[in-house]
């Protein structure tokens, strides 16, 4: 999953589950530096099989990582409204009185 700065100056690739890159340079010939850590991504992130949509970067060098909702816990709650036309019909009928 590698992706090139704005700049084209650095490399970016994950390597398991950590973010790494690379500063390159093409004068003269190519070189890279040493692969040095950026950070390690929340596990929720690996459980996708469409690695190309794992993260992305700005052209400010920000990072947007997108996380799998499976993999977070459910919260909040699960309202069920039965009769829910009748219910809409009585709200609609009381707010022309």
């Amino acid at each position: 999953m590698p992706l090139w700065s704005a700049d084209g100056h650095e490399l970016f690739y994950v390597q398991g589950r950590e973010l790494m890159a690379v500063t390159v340079t093409t004068a003269g010939a190519f070189s890279a530096s040493s692969p040095r850590k950026l950070f390690d991504f929340p596990v929720s992130t690996m459980l996708s099989t469409d690695t190309s949509t794992t993260y992305d970067v700005a052209p400010d060098g920000r990072f947007l990582v997108v996380r799998s909702a499976a993999a977070e816990p459910m919260g909040g709650h699960l309202v069920v409204v039965l009769n829910w036309f009748q219910l809409l019909q009585r709200t609609l009928s009381a707010g022309r009185s």
